[in-house]
């Protein structure tokens, strides 16, 4: 039956000697599998006779030969043929149903017949669903990482486009994209890349978007700041605050605080201070933390608490400081008070330091080394923060010393019988005590060594020894001593003044005997008159004596010694002393008192016989 009506169109077409047009090939016609699409012969004719067919093989589909319609039997069910234009609906295509289709139709509108030739190219494509955005990271980081965005959706004959908000996406040399579009990647990704993307997928059928893919790249946490309000350089006792700590940072930064490196048991941005004490003194850590980069930061401040300096000591480290030793002034503040600055003064003026005299780092305390008299003098300390200013106490500085330059004064030799005193002295800070050694043997305590009444026995060395009780040092001199009895050096002894003194009387006794008894034997009957010594204020002796001084004879003793040449000069000057001589009866002699330093002469003379 399929054959025989073939062949009767082909016969009539054959027989009628139809006119034929050009062919004309229409615009391709896509369409989506499962729907319905109608192929039309163009231009638009009323057909007597049509034929479909399908492929490079020309499989008939559906025949009209103005008489019968005959439906090849794989596409029965599936088209239908418009007899009057010869229109072909293919239902519910399929994939398998893309390709050439081509016609041949006979119109006979013209009154004899034309033939008409055309195809027409139709293309049947699976519609696209929504497409998904994968990322190769989770959380991408900055600079680590590099991120690859895939488009993934079916369909046929897909094409894909990415957007970053309603920007088009376009190859750069940050960013690449496949050849087919469905894969976007950013090399080493930065913060600059965040954004939403969309993935746009599309064919001739239809298209589709993507759900937005926030991309969100971590970084930080950077930049850190810490801020204290209110801010001051210092902060006096009781003051309240408030650290503030931030950072650039995603995700947002976990925060931790230290104090003088140790944690404090405080999470946030902020740690609030109230009524701060002198003890909360010190360096403030922020610790910043990315739990997605792994990284961290970190920002400190000092926060000073200052106390009013109520107090200043100087302590010594020695409570008797000795010369020649190493002595330490401190500038000591009680209590927790906060110094800033610490100035030594002496005698009221800055002191000055020296390769002897040092200051530790902090000025705390000036060392002496060794500590010397020249250090002596008042000390004192002035301390001082930004809210206050003490001066300390005189502390004054007296360096014990010595003894020093011990020295003994007095006779190398003396007569006998003589008084001698030998003084110790030294130089010595507290004075010192002195013990006295004749021969080694101690023999008097203090300074001085009285002798009332030199012996040869005390002829030897005299050894003085100064003691500083504080210093505990010692030092001595030692005093040659000697005993002389023979030419006395320029001394007389007690003995050698009563002997002269007695001989110069006796002399001048016998001179005036001797002019007596010459008077009274040659003379002319004159009395010689008694002498008066000089001074005598009886008006009756002065007149006698001017009357009698021709007749009257005085004797002037000198005495005289031997110096080193052997040679004889006079001892020393010397005033006369006048002596009356006169008779007394034998049993009325007495002794005048003794005096101290007071040397006598008694001179006796016998009553002549009458």
């Amino acid at each position: 039956m399929w054959t025989h009506s073939i062949g009767l169109f082909i016969l009539a077409s054959a027989l009628c000697g139809c006119e034929t047009l050009a062919s004309e090939r229409s615009t391709n016609l896509a369409v989506g599998v499962g729907e319905d699409v109608q192929l039309k012969i163009n231009p638009p004719v009323a057909v007597f006779s049509v034929t479909w067919y399908f492929g490079s093989t020309n499989v008939i589909i559906v025949t009209w030969t103005g008489f019968f319609e005959t439906v090849n039997p794989p596409y029965q069910g599936r088209v239908e043929l418009n007899k009057n234009t010869g229109t072909l609906t293919l239902k519910n295509v399929s994939r398998s149903d893309s390709g050439d289709y081509s016609y041949q139709a006979v119109s006979i509108a013209t009154g004899h017949p034309v033939q008409h030739n055309g195809s027409i190219a139709l293309n049947v494509y699976q519609p696209v669903p929504q497409p998904t955005v994968r990322s190769n990271v989770t959380d991408p980081v900055e600079f680590n990482d590099t991120v690859s965005l895939t488009c993934t959706a079916s369909g046929s004959d897909v094409s894909y486009r990415w957007f970053n908000g309603s920007s088009v996406v376009s190859d750069s040399e940050r960013i690449h994209l496949s050849d087919d579009n469905k894969t976007l990647t950013i090399p080493g990704v930065l913060r600059s890349d965040d954004g939403t993307l969309y993935c746009y997928v599309f064919n001739p059928v239809s298209n589709s978007t993507s759900e937005p893919f926030h991309l969100i790249v971590s970084y930080g946490p950077e930049s850190l700041t810490l801020s204290i309000s209110p801010q001051k350089p210092i902060y006096s006792a009781g003051s309240d605050l408030t650290l503030s700590c931030s950072a650039q940072s995603s995700p947002p930064a976990h925060y931790q605080w230290f104090f003088n490196g140790a944690p404090l048991n405080k999470l946030g941005s902020q740690l609030n201070m109230t009524h701060t004490q002198h003890n909360q003194t010190g360096n403030y850590t922020c610790w910043a933390f990315n739990n997605i980069t792994l990284r961290y930061a970190k920002e400190t401040r000092e926060v000073i608490v200052v106390e009013l300096i109520t107090n200043v000591n100087v302590k010594p480290s020695l409570a008797q400081p000795i010369a020649n030793q190493a002595l330490n002034l401190t500038c000591e503040v009680p209590g927790s008070q906060t110094v800033s600055s610490r100035l030594w003064l002496k005698d009221s003026q800055p002191l000055s330091t020296s390769d002897r005299i040092t200051l530790s780092v902090d000025k705390s305390t000036v060392s002496f080394n060794p500590v010397l008299q020249s250090d002596n003098g008042e000390y004192q300390c002035k301390a001082s923060n930004p809210l206050s200013e003490v001066t300390s106490a005189v502390y004054r500085l007296e360096v014990y010393y010595g003894p020093e330059q011990v020295s003994i004064t007095g006779p190398d030799q003396a007569f006998l019988y003589s008084s001698v005193t030998f003084t110790c002295s030294a130089q010595s800070l507290p004075p010192c005590d002195y013990t006295w050694y004749f021969n080694g043997t101690e023999t008097a305590q203090g300074s001085q060594c009285k002798i009332a009444s030199v012996s040869n026995a005390d002829s030897g060395s005299y050894t003085c020894v100064a003691w500083n009780s504080v210093t505990g040092r010692k030092s001595s001199a030692v005093k040659e001593f000697t005993v002389t009895a023979g030419d006395h050096s320029g001394y007389l002894t007690p003995g050698e003044i009563a002997g002269i003194v007695i001989g110069t009387l006796a002399g001048v006794a016998l001179i005036g005997v001797i002019v007596y008894f010459c008077l009274k034997k040659y003379g002319n009957g004159t009395k010689t008159p008694k002498p008066s010594p000089p001074g005598n204020k009886s008006p009756a002796a002065a007149v006698n004596a001017n009357d009698k001084a021709d007749n009257i004879h005085y004797a002037d003793p000198k005495f005289l010694k031997n110096n080193k040449n052997g040679q004889r000069i006079q001892m020393e000057e010397t005033t006369t002393e006048y002596a009356q001589v006169t008779g007394q009866p034998a049993g009325n002699q007495r002794q005048p008192p003794l005096e101290p330093n007071t040397e006598y002469a008694m001179i006796q003379k016998n009553r002549p016989a009458v």
